[in-house]
């Protein structure tokens, strides 16, 4: 009898640990299929937030790409006289980027030629809704692989604006041919587009503008992202020309040492620190602070000496200040 009771124990026990175990393996399974589920939720997520990504660069890529088509397109109907088809584009471009380069002047010009103008009113040309222009210029059907090795060629040959009109008819009659690739050469046209006039054409502006669409098809290399931070505390530095000469002076200090010869088809950046640096001097003689203007006046002096008069004035400032006339001699200048 305590044998059998024994069995029976032995038997109950042995059910209740195979029933744990099958708890726990339960439990085991619900856990992964929980992680499982969690992991694949967040994918969903992240691949829902890198779908609008790719949406939002797709869509302004092609904001770009129609704003320029469309000023190019103005920038033909203007030189052919058709003021008000001018003045469609030109408005259509700012409604698109309000920052678009000489935009704002072309629009002007384009107005004030259609107001002199004895021409009919065009019809609306550019769309007022979808960000692509509805009316353009005839496109180029030729076979997309012949577009495709022109581009190639004009990137080689470093003609810049003709592969970037290339490309733009190639994406129009054929959107998704080798969209990588296209992209890589967008952003080598634009990209040394916008070196080129900044650091040769002397269009900053324009230039930072171009180098900020290649921005969009790919991560801006540091020799080109230093040109356009130069560029930009090169149109800083000019804004406050003969308002500010002190501020002149902090920007053009770090451009002219950088890229002495950057210009803005007038003057380079050395010729406007040695001419702010003259500026400051002279407004600083005029309120009696001999000691700070003769800083000033003796950087002009170490970069030009062949002004007339600078000498005799340079030395004017010495003197006052050894006469104790002039206040104590501030940082600057060079």
């Amino acid at each position: 009898m305590w044998l059998i009771g024994s069995s029976r124990s032995e038997t109950v026990a042995d059910h209740e640990v195979k029933s744990k175990k099958q708890n726990r393996r339960v439990r085991v399974v619900l856990f992964g299929l929980g992680v499982i589920l969690l992991v694949g939720l967040i994918g969903t997520y992240i691949g829902y937030q890198a779908g609008l990504d790719i949406r939002m660069n797709n869509y302004r890529s092609q904001v770009a790409l129609s704003a320029s088509a469309q000023y190019q397109l103005g920038l033909l109907d203007l030189e052919a006289g058709r003021y008000a088809t001018a003045q469609k584009r030109f408005e259509y471009v700012i409604q698109l980027d309000p920052q678009f380069p000489e935009a704002q002047s072309r629009l002007q010009e384009a107005m004030m030629g259609a107001a002199t103008s004895s021409q009919p009113t065009a019809v609306s040309v550019v769309p007022t809704v979808t960000p692509m222009p509805e009316i353009t210029a005839t496109p180029d059907m030729r076979n997309r692989e012949e577009l495709f090795a022109e581009a190639g060629d004009l990137l080689a040959a470093e003609n810049w604006e003709a592969a970037i009109s290339t490309l733009d008819q190639l994406r129009y009659i054929a959107p998704d041919y080798q969209p990588a690739k296209i992209d890589g050469m967008y952003y080598m046209g634009y990209r040394n587009m916008g070196v080129q006039k900044i650091l040769y054409d002397g269009n900053l502006e324009g230039g930072m503008y171009d180098l900020s669409i290649a921005e969009r098809f790919g991560l801006l290399d540091v020799e080109a992202n230093s040109y356009r931070t130069f560029a930009r505390y090169y149109v800083t530095g000019a804004s406050f020309w003969e308002v500010d000469w002190s501020q002149v002076i902090n920007y053009f200090s770090l451009v002219y040492q950088a890229l002495p010869n950057l210009h803005d088809g007038g003057y380079t950046a050395t010729e406007r620190y040695r001419l702010a640096n003259l500026g400051y001097a002279e407004q600083l003689f005029n309120a009696n602070e001999f000691c700070d203007s003769q800083v000033y006046y003796e950087t002009a002096y170490t970069m030009d000496s062949s002004v007339e008069g600078l000498y005799d004035q340079l030395e004017l400032a010495r003197q006052k200040c050894a006469e104790g006339e002039g206040g104590a001699v501030e940082e600057g200048g060079g």
